[in-house]
């Protein structure tokens, strides 16, 4: 065999062979490109099915905290007017004609008193209370009470009953506030009723 004879077939069986590896190449890339679509189409159903079951869920959770927010705006409306009504018959004590005013603080004043020589300090802006206010006090019940030239900061309306280090506080918003936790419930069933 001549020496170009040998080349000649040393290039055919390497074009033989050059040929079966890239038919083995293409073979084997076919195969794992249809791996790959095979397992993409499986990781794209599998998503689908996840989001058609947790999109309800989703749903319901939105739905869920839309509602809470609701109920939360509605409890704070509600709460503001129980505030709004209870600042409102703080009000109504506070603005009472002067007759009807004196009888209500009187029968406090009466109710408060338990040696009849405590002293009367009146709130910071109370107008009505005064010192011919305590006399009648005094003459009606035979008490010695007397009122103090000193201001209460703890109310601007009403009074506090002081005898040495016991005080009893009768000024409106601190009465409106210790009456709040016996009245507040029946307060909002009246206002909320047909809700």
């Amino acid at each position: 065999m001549a020496l170009a004879d040998i080349k000649e077939k040393i290039l055919a069986e390497a074009k033989k062979e050059k040929e079966a590896l890239l038919g083995a190449a293409k073979k084997e890339q076919d195969q794992i490109l249809g791996e790959a679509k095979k397992a993409a189409q499986a990781i794209k159903k599998e998503t689908e099915e996840k989001l058609k079951k947790e999109v309800p869920l989703v749903l319901k959770r939105r739905e869920a905290v839309a509602e809470l927010d609701v109920r939360k705006e509605m409890l704070g409306a509600k709460r503001e007017l129980i505030e709004k009504s209870f600042e409102a018959a703080a009000h109504g004590i506070e603005t009472m004609p002067k007759e009807g005013y004196c009888t209500f603080m009187t029968n406090l004043l009466k109710e408060a008193v338990e040696t009849g020589n405590e002293e009367v300090l009146l709130g910071e802006d109370e107008t009505i209370l005064d010192a011919a206010w305590i006399d009648a006090f005094n003459a009606a019940s035979g008490k010695n009470i007397t009122l103090s030239s000193e201001k209460t900061p703890r109310g601007k309306r009403g009074f506090v009953l002081r005898n040495n280090l016991i005080e009893v506080n009768c000024t409106v918003r601190t009465l409106i506030r210790s009456l709040r936790d016996d009245l507040e419930a029946d307060v909002a069933k009246r206002l909320f009723a047909n809700l």
